[in-house]
């Protein structure tokens, strides 16, 4: 019987704005400062000579952009597969790109890097801009961006207020829902708050287990303070908090006779789940030539996957990784702001991160008596059910970097 899927989308904006208006100045001030802002490490934000795109709030939002995935599909030379779990997306800026060594792509969120590539993917919500820079920046952004940078900023409560409430839902029980407030305390002191929920019922079905390969739950937050002290000093901290369950890695066997790959068909459970916190500050003073910034953030991280390795319905060999992860940043930064020819730039950044890894490796039955057994003497019989394969890394990486550019531009 053929099967007919009603899609059933709903999509709704509230906007509750406060009767504060802005004068047409103010607005061109606004947007001239934010500028400055969003291109925070060059020298000459107006012909900067790298290849890059820019994705503003209202094209953010007309083309449904919800999560970092979403950019390949607007951004040229840019792309995030999906292979499955949020853990494995790493993103690739003109092919360059890596999937399971080193960051090749540098992230930034607020001015914040996250140096952890396994947590790229997430949800964007309430997003001024995007900016995506093709090509090494090694210059400014140290040794993970060979291959380009990744920029988002969040919408600052001091250029927007109000309430903010969207929900969009789809076939796969698809729903996406989310909600923000934005509200100034006086002229100098603004907050935000806002949350999201999505949930689909995932696209592949497990032929072992007759249930779905990939459902998926999450849910996040993020509150932000901004206090502009006086014209030249302004300060911002920002708590991030992000927690995804994914049923991941909907793979099926490739047949060499058919050339197909067949449908998920594994009995060990596969899923992965990961929550991610930031903390982040930043303050900027603004001299009557030089511009400095000031940016301290702190990123925990602590994920689990479990996957069926042989990805059959026998029992051969499972692998559970389980990581946690705290990473401290800091970097000052002196920018010429004037309107000469000559412009500088001077930085220096440091980090310490401490990473915790547990990867063991369980061979069960099915495994043992096809792999191990038959490598053994006939006589020879193991008795054990299940055979583990600990491994445990526990690394800690600290760096620190000084950097400079100069521009001459007559």
């Amino acid at each position: 019987m053929k099967k007919i899927f009603y899609i059933i989308s709903f999509s709704f904006i509230v906007n509750f704005l406060f009767a504060n208006e802005i004068e047409t100045d103010s607005i061109q001030s606004i947007l001239l400062d934010e500028f400055s802002v969003f291109t925070n490490k060059e020298t000459n934000s107006e012909n900067a000579p790298v290849s890059s795109s820019i994705l503003d709030s209202e094209k953010i939002n007309q083309t449904q952009l919800f999560s970092t995935k979403d950019i390949s599909a607007k951004v040229p030379n840019f792309y995030m597969p999906d292979y499955g779990s949020a853990m494995s997306n790493s993103p690739y800026v003109r092919g360059v790109g890596s999937r399971y060594s080193g960051q090749s792509i540098a992230l930034y969120v607020d001015n914040v890097p996250y140096l952890e590539k396994t947590a790229f993917d997430f949800e964007l919500f309430d997003i001024a801009l995007i900016e995506v820079l093709r090509g090494p920046q090694g210059t400014l952004y140290g040794r993970n961006s060979i291959g380009g940078l990744v920029n988002i900023h969040t919408l600052s409560p001091l250029n927007y207020q109000g309430t903010k409430v969207s929900i969009s839902g789809g076939n796969f029980g698809q729903i996406n829902g989310r909600i923000s407030h934005y509200q100034k305390l006086n002229k100098a002191i603004g907050f935000s708050i806002g949350a999201y929920y999505k949930h689909h019922d995932g696209f592949f079905k497990n032929d072992y287990t007759n249930q779905s390969a990939d459902k998926e739950d999450g849910a996040g937050g993020r509150a932000k303070l901004t206090w502009n002290a006086s014209n030249r000093l302004k300060f911002d901290y920002i708590l991030d908090v992000d927690y995804i369950n994914q049923g991941a890695f909907p793979y099926g066997l490739y047949d060499e006779n058919t050339k197909k790959v067949n449908t998920p068909n594994f009995n060990d459970k596969s899923n992965y789940f990961r929550t991610t916190i930031n903390n982040s500050f930043t303050s900027r003073y603004i001299f009557d030539k030089m511009l400095a910034t000031l940016s301290l953030s702190h990123q925990y991280f602590d994920d689990q996957m479990d996957i069926d390795q042989d990805f059959t319905p026998e029992s051969i060999f499972t692998l559970q990784q389980n990581q946690i992860q705290n990473l401290y940043n800091a970097e000052a930064l002196l920018k010429s702001s004037g309107k000469g020819n000559y412009q500088w730039i001077f930085g220096i950044n440091g980090f310490n991160q401490q990473h915790d890894l547990e990867a063991p490796v369980k061979f069960k039955r099915d495994g043992i008596t096809k792999y191990i057994e038959s490598a053994l003497p006939p006589v020879a019989k193991i008795t054990n059910d299940v055979i583990d394969i600990p491994g445990t890394y526990d690394t800690k990486r600290s760096g620190a970097a000084l950097f400079h550019q100069s521009t001459l531009d007559n």
